[in-house]
């Protein structure tokens, strides 16, 4: 998935839970950040029609018709400690959703429609057609952090975990008209992964 536009908005927080006299190295502390994502996917294979305008003896000026994706508003935020002795541990999620439609209609006169997502190897004509698309994206992140070199001008860390990623996407197609009668045709796509990170 490609993002044509990215916009993130951080705010971040963190606090004490001990008392302030206490020594740093002997703190709890705690911390949490929020973004705001604006993605735009695309995605290929979402053409579903075919028009001609009729202006030739067989075929005339075509254009191929894709449901797009609208751009939308998502989330992703963390929360996480560091213990007394240095560790981070924190949990990630990233949430995004979004839909998108398209409706082709028959060009007039001796124009022609094909339904090109029913009948991609035939010439299935149509009065009508219509796609709805839909795309979910959820990742959870497990992690664990701890520095091993900490001074004044560099700071290393090195950083393990775990990745769970639950996405879903369908299009749906509604063709009526010529060789149709009410068709409907429908595909869903679902991944659920888990995987492991790691790095510094």
């Amino acid at each position: 998935m490609r993002t044509s536009l990215f916009a993130t908005l951080l705010l971040c927080i963190g606090f004490l839970s001990t008392e302030a006299d206490e020594p740093v190295a002997d703190r709890v502390r705690f911390w949490a950040s929020g973004d705001v994502i604006v993605w735009t996917p695309h995605l290929r294979g979402l053409d579903f029609a075919a028009t001609e305008n009729g202006n030739a003896l067989s075929i005339g000026v075509g254009q191929s018709h894709e449901v797009d994706h609208d751009q939308n508003a998502g989330i992703r935020g963390q929360v996480g400690i560091i213990t007394p002795v240095g560790w981070g541990i924190g949990f990630g999620y990233t949430h995004f959703s979004t839909e998108g439609s398209n409706t082709v209609n028959r060009p007039p006169g001796a124009g022609q429609l094909f339904a090109s997502y029913s009948h991609p190897g035939g010439p299935a004509e149509a009065e009508t057609a219509a796609a709805e698309t839909g795309f979910d994206y959820s990742v959870f992140d497990l992690e664990a952090r701890r520095s091993i070199v900490n001074c004044s001008n560099v700071t290393v860390d090195v950083f393990g975990g775990l990745r769970w990623a639950d996405l879903g996407h369908d299009i749906t197609a509604r063709l009526d008209g010529i060789d149709f009668s009410n068709g409907v045709l429908a595909n869903t796509t679902k991944v659920d992964a888990l995987g492991i990170r790691f790095g510094g």
